[in-house]
């Protein structure tokens, strides 16, 4: 099964189903139930996710086999706003000087 980081997804695989993810950087798989093992692209060891964990993805292939039935969800990264006024939140932010105002982030 294959499936692309569009939005939060969720998806069940039976025992021994394999999927994979391709260019999830930054985002995350939630176990919900079951277990899982993780094995992504210039990683040497896979990860066993237990019931209740996630796991932040990398950039690249990522492959998931349900070791038993397994339902999972996949989370992406958060796009970041664009443009002046949140270059300008971001700044007050890291400042910690504070949200700006309704009227300057117009």
């Amino acid at each position: 099964m294959q499936a692309a980081t569009h939005g939060i997804r969720t998806i069940e695989l039976r025992r021994e189903q394999l999927l994979t993810l391709q260019g999830g950087q930054g985002g995350r798989v939630r176990l919900l139930c079951g277990s899982a093992l993780l094995t992504q692209e210039g990683d040497v060891d896979e990860t066993v996710l237990a019931s209740g964990r996630d796991f932040e993805l990398h950039d690249g292939l990522t492959v998931i086999e349900a070791t038993q039935p397994a339902r999972l969800q996949i989370v992406p990264a958060r796009r970041r706003p664009r443009g002046p006024a949140a270059a300008l939140r971001r700044w007050r932010q890291r400042l910690q000087l504070g949200p700006v105002r309704a009227e300057l982030a117009a």
